[in-house]
């Protein structure tokens, strides 16, 4: 059996609307006035299982819309959620990429100080170094020359000092301080000292024998005075007188030989030309001596020396060898603070990265809410039945 009216008075957004703005009992009401119409025209059985089935359609219109309502609030609300959460990870996003961008930026700042630092430090280094090494290879370079021409004077002097020593050993041969074999020839200077030793022996027996015949003389003229006086004061007497005088030309004769004494005076000579032979030989030996403490003493003094250029030599090598170390560990520096530089900036740039991800993941699935919950909005009134 169909109702006179149409379909769409009793449909579920009508009847809401009638059931919200209308009141439930009175002959205004449009149910009342339908219940009177289907009163008039079918039994009420009939009337009363469409108001059931209308109050039934209407209970559950308002249940739909009441949880439409509850799900929009609670989409509402997790949309506000997910937008304050949004908000918040965007903005802790964007203080991580400004303190990201203001680490980057102090770190680039510092790496480009470094950077300045290092390339101030090794141009220091680079001219300093280079002039050390210079200055030390010039250095090295005459210390060597003069070790060089320090071991030639030592030669030549060790050389002058040998030949010295060999002078030396002749002349300490020539004064008799060394003895040589029976074989073996004497050289001239030590004839010389062997003619000067027997002339000293001869001078001395001769001027024994000189103060003997002296002795000898003083007692002649004493006992020649003595005649002479008996002469004067006894002339009687000719024959003691003739012997007399004849004892005195002898002494006179004996006198005059002995007061005529070449060959003394040509041993005297003989010994003092000798003796200043041997003078001088044995200031040349003294000269020579000195000449051979002065070549050891330059030999020392030149051994001193090449001790101490070479350690002056060694101790520049030293300083070439650090200056190299620390370039190297300037150098080594540098190339540290270049590789840590870079690890940060590739930590930088996977950090944000890594964020970018982050915030894209979530603004995806913010918008996937948005749009299930848009969605899911429109589907209470499309779902409204009919009433037939």
């Amino acid at each position: 059996m169909q109702t006179p009216f149409p379909a769409s008075a009793f449909s579920g957004p009508a009847l809401i609307r009638q059931h919200k703005t209308q009141p439930t009992l009175g002959h205004s009401h449009p149910a009342s006035q339908l219940l009177a119409h289907t009163a008039a025209s079918a039994p009420l059985t009939a009337i009363h299982g469409v108001q059931q089935r209308t109050r039934k359609q209407l209970d559950a219109a308002e249940e739909r819309e009441r949880d439409f309502r509850e799900k929009l609030s609670s989409a509402r609300s997790d949309q506000a959620n997910l937008a304050r959460q949004l908000e918040a990870r965007e903005t802790v996003t964007r203080r991580v990429l400004a303190r990201v961008g203001d680490e980057k930026a102090r770190l680039e700042a510092a790496s480009e100080q470094d950077r300045a630092a290092i390339r101030t430090l090794q141009q220091r280094l680079d001219t300093d170094t280079h002039s050390k090494l210079a200055k030390c290879k010039s250095q090295t370079i005459d210390l060597r020359e003069q070790v060089y021409e320090l071991e030639s004077r030592l030669l030549l002097a060790e050389e002058r000092n040998m030949a010295q020593t060999r002078e030396i050993h002749v002349l300490k041969g020539a004064l008799g301080l060394k003895t040589s074999a029976s074989d073996v020839v004497l050289d001239s200077q030590a004839k010389l000292l062997h003619a000067l030793a027997k002339s000293n022996e001869e001078v001395a027996r001769l001027s024994g024998t000189l103060s003997d015949k002296e002795l000898m003389l003083d007692d002649v003229a004493r006992e020649l005075n003595e005649c002479r006086a008996e002469v004067g004061i006894a002339g009687s007497r000719p024959p003691a007188c003739n012997l007399s005088c004849d004892v005195c030309i002898i002494l006179d004769r004996e006198l005059m030989r002995w007061l005529h004494y070449p060959q003394i005076q040509r041993l005297h000579e003989d010994r003092m030309h000798l003796k200043s032979q041997v003078d001088v030989v044995q200031s040349d030996a003294q000269s020579e001596q000195r000449k051979a403490d002065e070549a050891r003493d330059e030999a020392r003094r030149l051994h001193r020396e090449l001790d101490e250029a070479r350690a002056l030599a060694e101790h520049h090598e030293l300083v070439a060898r650090e200056s190299e170390a620390a370039l190297a560990a300037q150098q080594e520096q540098g190339r540290q603070l270049a590789d840590r530089l870079q690890g940060i900036e590739r930590a930088s740039r996977l950090s944000v990265e890594a964020l970018r991800t982050e915030v894209g993941l979530a603004v995806e699935r913010s918008e996937a809410r948005s749009a299930e919950a848009r969605a899911g909005g429109g589907s209470p009134g499309a779902g409204a039945p009919r009433l037939q």
